[in-house]
């Protein structure tokens, strides 16, 4: 296994609590079977907790078959991106942040509608002044 890989499973998986965390409607099979990278390995992608998900096997197919989609929700980041910054959308209910430690924390989206294009030179600031203070 790769550097970090047992921990990051281990974390991903305690944190999803049995449940995929992507959850596609009308796909979803609910029991999460996959380890699902934010950012893809070939682009630096580790294997921390904030740059994975829980997936069941069918919407881990589906992510890579719409990654516009995928990267409009945070279910993938782009490499020029952290992944700690980038807002997740959790079972279709909630944006939330994921941090290395296998935690959610609450995230606040300005700027949602660039995520899909680096070009724009528009960043996401997706942690409130509040949160900032809590984050290590």
């Amino acid at each position: 296994m790769a550097k970090g890989e047992t921990l990051g499973r281990k974390l991903v998986a305690e944190r999803a609590g049995g449940q995929c965390e992507i959850a596609i409607p009308r796909l979803c099979t609910i029991r999460p079977h996959e380890w699902s990278h934010r950012k893809n390995r070939s682009q630096g992608g580790s294997w921390a907790a904030s740059n994975g998900a829980h997936a069941c096997h069918a919407c881990h197919v589906w992510l890579t078959e719409h990654p516009q989609a995928a990267y409009a929700n945070g279910w993938l980041v782009r490499q020029a991106y952290d992944q700690t910054a980038i807002p997740f959308r959790l079972r279709q209910t909630r944006l939330v942040l994921l941090d290395d430690a296998g935690e959610y924390l609450p995230a606040s989206l300005r700027v949602m509608a660039d995520l899909d294009n680096p070009q724009s030179g528009r960043m996401v600031s997706a942690i409130t002044r509040k949160n900032r203070k809590e984050l290590p």
